[in-house]
């Protein structure tokens, strides 16, 4: 999915909180694949700016209870990932909480990634 896609495509429900739409089918899990510009980590997460050629958007991987105050950032600026998370707000803006995030280790992934689809309105 595209990041322009995450503003312009997909509305809340207005039925049930935390749900979001798209063409009227509810959503999970997205997945993204973009560049990180900025990170900032903190004692219970890490939160990473990821912009594609449409847009940018945050992406904040909590830190388990489990692994106490040892936060590592496995990702710096300049990284291409692939993020799947789940859509949130906060403070009104929209921002994935990360599922799982990997890098990109084959850049041929993005041409599958942004490969030639579009979505049916």
């Amino acid at each position: 999915m595209k990041i322009r896609s995450l503003y312009e495509d997909i509305i809340p429900s207005s039925v049930v909180q935390n749900l979001w739409l798209i063409n009227n089918h509810p959503l999970q899990i997205i997945e993204l694949v973009g560049l990180i510009t900025a990170v900032d980590t903190k004692e219970k997460y890490s939160k990473y700016k990821l912009e594609d050629t449409t847009g940018a958007i945050q992406c904040v991987q909590w830190v388990p209870r489990s692994f106490g105050q040892n936060v590592i950032c496995r990702y710096n600026v300049g990284d291409m990932v692939r993020v799947r998370g789940k859509i949130t707000e906060f403070r009104n803006n929209r921002e994935i909480k990360i599922v799982s995030i990997s890098a990109m280790d084959d850049m041929n992934q993005l041409s599958l990634h942004f490969g030639p689809y579009k979505l049916k309105r």
